[in-house]
């Protein structure tokens, strides 16, 4: 990505302000028309904590191979034993 040049350089309240709005760095970056970096940059030396990357994480008490109904056919198949 060729250098901005600094007058049209983004502020860091515009960069801080979309990355607290919940804007991902690098859609920042690309919107704005500068580098990850730059961004990345702006936003430490503003104080501002950098979220994990990801996104959000799925719950580890839900099994992925477990569904409802493979847990009712479980219980119905128990019962059909008892009698």
């Amino acid at each position: 990505m060729p250098a901005t040049p600094p007058a049209e350089r983004p502020t860091s309240a515009q960069i801080v302000n979309r990355y607290l709005a919940g804007a991902p760095i690098r859609r920042i970056a690309a919107e704005l028309g500068v580098s990850y970096s730059y961004v990345h940059r702006r936003l430490h030396y503003s104080g501002v904590p950098i979220r994990s990357r990801g996104g959000r994480r799925p719950d580890p008490t839900v099994h992925a191979d477990r569904t409802p109904e493979s847990e009712h056919s479980a219980v119905s198949a128990d019962q059909d034993t008892l009698d």
